[in-house]
């Protein structure tokens, strides 16, 4: 069984406080919590010291066809459970604060404070959350590492002298390489487990942590075949295909959808300078604020040979409808209600979260990804 202590600063001042928040704790968790796990089933419990009624949890699933789930606590206790084909990476949010989790059909105990969910206990008898553990928080320190090397670059180019610290940079160079060293050492020492491969395809996700195609092959090359047949082996290897894609400025694949008239529309019919082909959906809050900058953006550029095709993966039609109304997204959009079962995304992308997007040229080649509607407003500016 895998423990993950963390010490809770608050208790050294109320010990006896303590001892009996821990006891009832106990008491209650194991008594009127229990229920027995069912095949294909998961349990997570949750006890957070300090929590009120009206605070809930977040439990988000990454890259599978799931919905947050919300849960409401009840004297300082949340339940959830529910049935998985196979192991999922996810995030478990409160009070701004989140910590990663590798949900299996098993039981997940996580016990935490109010003021420090972060840094949460969590008890679990699956080995994928005791890599996850090590993995993740290794890469965590070394991102803090490089940002903190990187911040210091940027003072020393701003200097007067306008030079840029060799030593900084060798640093940072080395910190990389290290970085990399150790999700191929979790690869080759777990090729059987799902927590190196999910764990690659999340940080894959992160803008703001640079990773090269390269790396992501030998870590999916490195896993078994029963990995690499799962959901996350999928995504990964289609991200590979897409960045050999994008490596050797091939042309975008040829998509098609249907809009909310029932009209196909086909992405090479297209004939504009500049296409953003993006992916959102309804429930995605940061796409929601992307879609309100986009629609600035779109009505600047739509008449200078600029187009959005935007993809949505949503599964339910009025939820999609409602909100390319109320976001006002005037250009193509199409959905065909699968989620992410959405075949344009599982069979030619990987994407594994959204929103995403990729900046097409005339002949329909990437020049960026993932851009930020900001930015694009600059970069047509400069080439429309």
């Amino acid at each position: 069984m895998f423990i993950l202590f963390i010490t809770l600063k608050i208790f050294n001042t109320a010990v006896m406080i303590n001892f009996y928040f821990l006891l009832y704790a106990f008491i209650s968790f194991y008594s009127g919590w229990y229920t027995e796990g069912l095949p294909h089933q998961y349990i997570i419990k949750g006890a957070i010291k300090g929590a009120t009624n009206t605070d809930f949890v977040v439990v988000s699933y990454f890259a599978i066809d799931k919905k947050p789930d919300t849960c409401y606590l009840k004297n300082s206790y949340f339940f959830l459970k529910g049935e998985l084909e196979e192991p999922v990476f996810a995030t478990v949010t409160y009070n701004y604060e989140n910590i990663p989790l590798i949900i299996e059909n098993a039981e997940i105990h996580i016990s935490a404070s109010r003021s420090d969910f972060s840094n949460a206990v969590i008890k679990t008898g699956g080995v994928n959350n005791k890599i996850l553990h090590d993995l993740f928080y290794e890469q965590q320190k070394m991102a803090t590492q490089i940002e903190i090397a990187e911040s210091n670059q940027l003072s020393y180019i701003e200097a007067a002298t306008r030079k840029v610290s060799r030593r900084t940079n060798l640093k940072i160079m080395s910190l990389e390489e290290t970085r990399k060293k150790t999700f191929l050492e979790f690869a080759k020492k777990y090729p059987d487990k799902i927590a190196p491969i999910s764990t690659m395809l999340f940080f894959s996700n992160l803008t703001n942590w640079k990773i090269d195609s390269t790396l992501i092959e030998k870590v999916y090359n490195l896993a078994s075949m029963e990995i690499k047949m799962s959901t996350y082996g999928r995504y990964l290897k289609h991200q590979i295909e897409l960045a050999d894609l994008i490596l050797k400025h091939k042309p975008f694949f040829d998509i098609d959808g249907t809009d909310s008239a029932g009209r196909k529309i086909n992405l090479y019919s297209i004939n504009s300078k500049y296409t953003l082909v993006d992916f959102w959906a309804s429930w995605c809050a940061p796409c929601r604020v992307e879609n309100r900058k986009l629609a600035t953006t779109y009505s600047i550029f739509k008449d200078k040979s600029f187009q959005i095709f935007s993809i949505s993966l949503d599964a339910h039609k009025n939820d999609w409808l409602r909100a390319v109304a109320k976001d006002e997204l005037s250009w193509i959009n199409v959905c065909d209600f699968k989620g992410w079962n959405n075949e344009i995304v599982k069979l030619k992308f990987g994407i594994s979260s959204v929103p995403a997007n990729f900046l097409l040229d005339e002949g329909k080649r990437v020049v960026a990804t993932n851009i930020k509607a900001d930015e694009l407003q600059a970069f047509l500016q400069k080439h429309l």
